[in-house]
């Protein structure tokens, strides 16, 4: 019993206290900073707080298709991104999900040259949730594309659980400075 009250008063809080958090921070041949790092070429900017893939061939956000209810392209285009997602568009825009979801089966899709290609029944067999795309505008990015390769990365020491908040896609927090006065 003396021991399991030692570990919970003692060890387990010093724990806690001593844990330091950490991001990996990506920067390109520039010194632009591209955000925290995810995985493979996908990072995370705290500042729209939306993440995206990297193009290793162009150095550009990744793209993503958008897709249509029918097999004519025509009509509201729709976009598998979540709202926390950013993806060039084929009409050569960044672009996030939105809000509500939709359910459905696509007919066509508009690839990466802003063709329109039609699914062929029995390719998609289950309704996928689709949301309208919302433009990104350059202005809320705060970097200039393509970016240039190789790549730098810088383990960022971030606080300690007593302060920061973490899970997935979300930075640290840095613990406030306490202030000194001088007597």
């Amino acid at each position: 019993m003396r021991h399991t009250l030692f570990f919970v008063a003692v060890i387990f809080p010093a724990v806690l206290v001593s844990t330091a958090l950490a991001e990996i921070w990506c920067y390109d041949a520039n010194k632009q900073f591209l955000g925290v790092h995810q995985s493979g070429l996908t990072f995370f900017l705290p500042e729209p707080k939306k993440s995206f893939e990297l193009s290793a061939t162009t150095g550009y956000v990744a793209f993503s298709p958008y897709y249509f209810q029918e097999d004519g392209c025509e009509e509201q285009p729709y976009t598998m991104l979540p709202m926390n997602r950013i993806a060039l568009g084929p009409d050569g825009k960044l672009h996030s999900g939105s809000s509500p979801l939709v359910r459905f089966i696509p007919g066509s899709y508009l690839n990466a040259r802003n063709g329109c290609v039609r699914i062929e029944a029995g390719q998609w067999t289950e309704a996928d949730s689709f949301s309208k795309p919302v433009e990104i505008s350059d202005s809320e990015i705060p970097i200039a594309f393509p970016v240039a390769f190789p790549l730098t990365y810088k383990y960022v020491q971030a606080g300690s659980v007593q302060y920061g908040k973490v899970h997935t896609g979300t930075p640290a927090r840095t613990p406030p400075q306490r202030r000194r006065y001088m007597r």
